[in-house]
């Protein structure tokens, strides 16, 4: 995935994002987040197998993983596409 450059992109595009859109995806993250400090021991199987801890994520990190899951690659985005998106997942999640 480095050589596709998704995180790369991510960390570009996340300086695109206005600023209601950046305060949807902190929401999102400080849940994430807060799960990750808050559960430890509730982390997948995969990362306790392969020993990793998660660190806490950012606004990049969702863009990747975005990427990724859309199944585009990120230059295909443009920002109103990453605004777009942003807003429509975030506006299914439950308040």
């Amino acid at each position: 995935m480095k050589t596709i450059g998704f995180l790369r992109n991510a960390k570009k595009h996340k300086e695109l994002l206005d600023p209601q859109t950046r305060s949807f995806f902190q929401k999102y993250l400080d849940g994430v987040n807060a799960f990750i400090k808050l559960r430890p021991k509730e982390q997948p199987l995969e990362f306790k197998l392969a020993g990793i801890k998660p660190t806490p994520w950012k606004i990049e990190d969702c863009l990747a993983v975005a990427y990724m899951r859309g199944g585009k690659v990120c230059w295909w985005f443009s920002d109103k596409a990453i605004d777009e998106h942003a807003r429509t997942t975030l506006e299914l999640m439950p308040q």
